[in-house]
């Protein structure tokens, strides 16, 4: 499934520019359903592996401009969510608190449903990568 994931989003993600950052983060952002029974057969290593491969989609659409590609697991939603912002705009477009993790943590968090926002630090785990 994550192979086709990532086929789909070579072919459909184009990235939009906006001075409005959250213009350009909602338009740029691409969800990915995950039930606990997938998450569950997935190692930590594929799901890096998925992430990665989207951060290399997104940099390979952004035509040079620089760009951050975000991510982060949305625990309601069970959706891993993905999305890119220019770096004019010197932040994410998040309104909640942060914490933005290294890529292993990150996918860690996913496997056990976690997201940061419902433990004692409720901050939300992003993982972030300048491309």
């Amino acid at each position: 499934m994550l192979k086709q994931w990532a086929s789909e989003l070579e072919d459909e993600i184009e990235i939009h520019r906006s001075d409005e950052i959250n213009d350009e983060a909602n338009t740029n952002m691409i969800a990915f359903g995950i039930s606990d029974e997938m998450m569950d057969s997935l190692s930590e290593k594929e799901l890096r592996e998925f992430i990665q491969q989207c951060s290399r989609v997104y940099s390979h659409k952004t035509n040079g401009i620089p760009t951050i590609f975000y991510c982060w697991y949305d625990q309601q939603a069970s959706q891993i969510r993905v999305s890119c912002v220019s770096t004019k705009h010197d932040k994410l477009p998040f309104t909640c608190k942060l914490e933005l993790t290294d890529l292993n943590n990150l996918i860690t968090n996913f496997k056990v449903g976690i997201n940061g926002l419902s433990t004692d630090k409720e901050a939300l785990l992003v993982w972030q990568k300048s491309i």
